[in-house]
């Protein structure tokens, strides 16, 4: 089978109950990647030897061992420099992945060689389940465009787990933020004038909610303080205009006040 030129770069911290369907998902591709770095982020006595042993079951991964939890933007970048291919894709251990994903994304880097990121959609699994044992279908034709900033701001439009970078690209994810570390990274790239791309097709399966998780309004806060610190330093090193910085912090309160309401409404619904 024709190996893809990617380094798959996979953050582990105490998820041995997950980190498996990922893996499963990685080793099911149409295109098997070349390289996949599991990087332990300084978990558990315990889950450190889980993932051990879960590694056993699956070839060629190579695992990454950081001396204390740093957060997702020191595990990733570390995996991110010990890639030895030309590409990188990053998937988290709770998510999965489309058995298409590395094939359509690289289809679209060859088409487009100037492209910096590839990026695409995806689907929240219901109770934290896959959709299905069917893939979703293809688009026979998916439709592939530049992403601007403005873009962006006012709507994060793909997750971590559904980008796919060249391993050259000189930025990395920012080790000061645990939160909104991810936004930081491809706003960057995009007001550097880096091409990001952008198909319209659901590649990656989220297998926890997009936000309030839990119904944890503390970590719904830590994650709008971190979205909004993204925007501040940007307007400080003056790669926001006035303008756009105050819509894109508006915006935030916004769905920060909404996430806030529907997390209530989970609250006194109860579990179902």
């Amino acid at each position: 089978m024709d190996e893809a030129p990617v380094t798959v770069v996979i953050p582990y911290f105490d998820a041995s109950g997950t980190i498996g369907r990922a893996l499963d998902s990685v080793g099911a591709q149409t295109r098997p990647p070349a390289e996949v770095v599991v990087v332990d982020d300084g978990s558990s006595a315990p889950e450190r030897r889980a993932l051990r042993s879960i590694l056993l079951t699956h070839r060629r991964v190579r695992l990454l061992e950081l001396p204390g939890n740093g957060g997702p933007s020191v595990a990733r970048n570390a995996g991110w420099d010990a890639a030895t291919q030309p590409f990188v894709a990053f998937l988290d251990a709770d998510d999965s992945w489309h058995p298409c994903k590395l094939e359509r994304q690289l289809t679209v880097f060859a088409a487009q060689p100037e492209a910096a990121l590839v990026a695409h959609g995806g689907t929240v699994a219901p109770d934290g389940e896959a959709p299905g044992a069917v893939p979703a279908p293809l688009l026979q034709h998916p439709r592939v465009r530049r992403v601007r900033t403005r873009d962006l701001l006012l709507r994060n439009q793909f997750g971590t787990p559904a980008v796919m970078v060249r391993r050259d690209v000189a930025a990395r994810f920012d080790p000061t933020l645990r939160y909104a570390e991810d936004r930081d990274l491809w706003l960057r790239l995009l007001v550097a004038d880096a091409p990001v791309l952008l198909a319209d097709e659901a590649l990656a399966v989220y297998h926890k909610p997009l936000y309030g998780a839990g119904g944890l309004s503390g970590r719904l806060w830590a994650m709008e303080r971190g979205e909004l610190t993204v925007y501040r330093r940007l307007r400080a090193r003056g790669d926001l205009s006035a303008v756009l910085f105050v819509v894109a912090t508006t915006v935030s309160v916004v769905k920060f006040v909404r996430r806030l309401v529907v997390v209530a409404v989970r609250r006194l619904r109860g579990p179902r």
